[in-house]
């Protein structure tokens, strides 16, 4: 199928502080944070009435956002962004534990806005 389009948009707060790879030059090449989301559970799962949190390990390779997460973003920032998504299961002692959504931000039609 050529026509699949694997895009995420998510608006979540950054739970740490960002950790960042260094090149050889010494330039940052990527950072790496946990995001998490939260809605509202008037209408949908997983109960009504009940809010959910959803977890997403953000890897950023962008290089302005990379720029924006270096100078403006500390645990508790929120921030909007637009990456590609995959998501994979978390499994201890042989049991799964939960889902966690892994999002890239590259530099072709990614983007991440801090609020």
């Amino acid at each position: 199928m050529s026509d699949v389009v694997n895009r995420i948009i998510l608006v979540g707060h950054i739970t740490c502080s960002p950790e960042f790879e260094t090149g050889a030059s010494g330039e940052k090449t990527a950072a790496r944070f946990w995001l998490c989301t939260t809605w509202n559970g008037t209408d949908r799962e997983p109960a009504p009435g009940a809010d959910a949190l959803g977890w997403h390990y953000v890897v950023c390779t962008k290089p302005h956002a990379l720029r924006a997460i270096e100078n403006r973003c500390r645990a508790g920032t929120r921030v909007y962004l637009e990456g590609r998504a995959r998501a994979r299961a978390i499994v201890a002692n042989g049991l799964t534990r939960g889902v966690v959504t892994d999002v890239t931000i590259e530099p072709e039609n990614c983007d991440l806005l801090v609020l």
